[in-house]
Formats: structure tokens, C-alpha cells, sequence
């Protein structure tokens, strides 16, 4: 109901949603995933492998990889539904994609934390659970996955003529795949 709404307001309005939409991007991850769950499950020092300081950083940059490459895909769907190629470029899609190889780092990167110290951590057998968690296969095939990504994503870095759309948003639902894997893997046996 835009009641006493004029054109001179727009400029206000622009400014608005801009501070809005940033305090939301940068909020929403750090006090959802970053903080609050991984502090939860670090109290759980009864379950292996839930504790330790690297649970914040790494639910926070799982979280930003795993919505980054929902971001890519659904960008994707909608350039395709609408035919906005003059909108989402390839461009918008190769900035997207090297985000999404950062966070992925960063993911990588904690896993390997939190490997070494479950590995060396003896409270409740977590040395069982960390050898059991790095011999399943399927924890392997995602981190494996996570690997052939940024393998990927640093080869576009280097050469921009890697750069393929069909090849980012395959590297999108990999990512996907790969962190729900992981995410179902903690929790399945940190319970078992």
C-alpha cells in the first residue's frame, strides 16, 4: 500500500534494502550455522567427534558452500526459465563459481581440523569413530568430490577459458551432494 509514495523516495528506498539485504547476508549465516547449532553440539562431549572449536567455522562455511551452489543452480533454472542470459552472464556465473571454490576450501580445509583431532583425541573412542568416519566410503567419495571441485575452480582461476556454465552447476550439485553427505555422516555416527 505505498500511501503518500512518491519517485523522490526511491534513492531512500534503494539505500534501505541494500542495508537490509546486506545485514541479512551476513547475520543470518554467522548466528544460524556459525554459532548457535555448533555450540550445541559441542556440549554433547559425551558423542565423539561433535567437540572441539572447529565445529563454528566449519558449520558456518559448510553452510556457505552448500548456499552457494543452491545459489548458482537456482540462478541457473532461472536465466534458463526466463531467458535472462543479458542478466545472469556467464560472467555473474564464473564470480559465483570462484565463491563457491573459496568456501569450498575453507570446508576442506576444517574437515582436515577436525580429522586430525578426532584422530587424536581419546575421549570416548574417538579414534574408532574418526578411522571409522575416514574408511567409509561414502564420507570419501565426498571429500573426494570436494577435491575434483577445486581442482576444477583453480584451473578456471588460472584459465579463464575453462570456464564452462554446464560445468560450474555440475560442480554446484557435487557440492551439494558432497555436504549433505558429510553433514548426514556427523550426524548419523556421532549418534551411533
Amino acid at each position: 500500500m505505498l500511501i503518500g509514495y512518491s519517485e523522490k523516495e526511491d534513492q531512500l528506498i534503494q539505500r534501505m534494502v541494500w542495508w537490509l539485504a546486506l545485514g541479512i547476508i551476513v547475520l543470518a549465516p554467522l548466528l544460524l550455522h556459525g554459532g548457535v547449532i555448533p555450540w550445541l553440539f559441542s556440549l554433547l562431549n559425551s558423542m565423539p567427534s561433535w567437540e572441539g572449536g572447529v565445529q563454528g567455522p566449519q558449520f558456518l562455511t559448510i553452510a556457505l558452500t552448500s548456499a552457494i551452489s543452491g545459489v548458482i543452480i537456482l540462478s541457473y533454472i532461472t536465466r534458463w526459465a526466463y531467458d535472462w542470459e543479458h542478466i545472469l552472464t556467464d560472467d555473474v556465473f564464473r564470480g559465483l563459481t570462484m565463491w563457491l571454490g573459496l568456501f569450498s576450501l575453507l570446508f576442506v580445509w576444517l574437515q582436515l581440523q577436525q580429522v586430525i583431532n578426532g584422530v587424536f583425541h581419546n575421549t570416548v573412542s574417538g579414534e574408532t569413530v574418526m578411522m571409522a568416519k575416514l574408511t567409509n566410503p561414502v564420507y570419501q567419495i565426498a571429500i573426494g568430490t570436494m577435491v575434483v571441485v577445486l581442482a576444477y575452480i583453480f584451473a578456471q582461476a588460472v584459465n579463464s577459458n575453462v570456464f564452462s556454465l554446464t560445468r560450474s552447476l555440475m560442480a554446484s550439485f557435487l557440492v551439494l551432494g558432497a555436504t549433505l553427505s558429510e553433514k548426514v555422516l556427523f550426524v548419523v555416527e556421532g549418534l551411533e
